[in-house]
């Protein structure tokens, strides 16, 4: 009863529930499903499911999906966009935004030109974050680097990679230009080795200083 009562002009509404899509005089394309489903909203080619969901929205072209009238509704889309919103309305630029944590029991793929970005401060600083908690594994496709990490301005690196074996820790994007590595429990220093405190090798009986301080 009174679904769709007050429009006027508007045309191809869908009406499902009491009072859903009342006072909405002019809009189109209209899709109402729940209880009192966009009551006092305007708007056309809008989606609107759930008991209460989307009261009073003045926009054109979105998603609503929830079991009431809650302030940030559980699933909102922005049809104009090609956006979607899990508990959030969005970030502007990003396709799916989550407002909430992210459990997933499964694998994740991402494209050669995918990035993961974390925007948010912590402290204090504008920072990207990753964190990972458990076992991770990274693969790459090339020798010459497998994680790269880089400072602010994109000019130093420090590079983790494997190859042949061997472990590599580099100050550059490429395995060639490294200053440690490791095979097993043998590990090689390419150039100077400073200390600013003191080496202690137990099971070493004699050094040889001049092959081994530098390269």
């Amino acid at each position: 009863a009174s679904a769709g009562r007050d429009n006027t002009t508007g045309t191809r509404n869908v009406y499902l529930g009491f009072s859903s899509g009342s006072s909405n005089s002019t809009g189109s394309n209209n899709t109402f499903i729940g209880n009192e489903t966009g009551v006092n909203s305007s708007g056309s080619g809008n989606i609107y499911i759930g008991n209460r969901a989307g009261i009073g929205r003045g926009t054109s072209n979105r998603l609503y999906l929830d079991n009431n009238n809650n302030s940030i509704p559980l699933l909102f889309g922005n049809f104009d966009t090609r956006t979607l919103g899990v508990n959030t309305f969005g970030k502007t630029g990003y396709t799916l935004s989550v407002g909430g944590s992210i459990y997933g029991n499964g694998s994740l793929s991402l494209g050669s030109a995918a990035y993961i970005d974390d925007d948010t401060s912590l402290g204090g600083n504008s920072d990207d974050w990753l964190r990972l908690n458990g076992y991770v594994e990274m693969k790459s496709n090339t020798d010459s680097y497998g994680i790269v990490l880089r400072d602010k301005d994109n000019t130093a690196y420090l590079g983790i990679t494997q190859k042949d074996g061997w472990s590599y820790f580099a100050d550059s994007n490429t395995s060639s230009n490294y200053f440690l590595r490791g095979n097993g429990a043998n590990a090689e220093v390419r150039g100077t080795l400073s200390a600013g405190g003191n080496i202690t090798a137990p099971n070493l009986k004699t050094i040889d200083w001049n092959a081994a301080y530098a390269q």
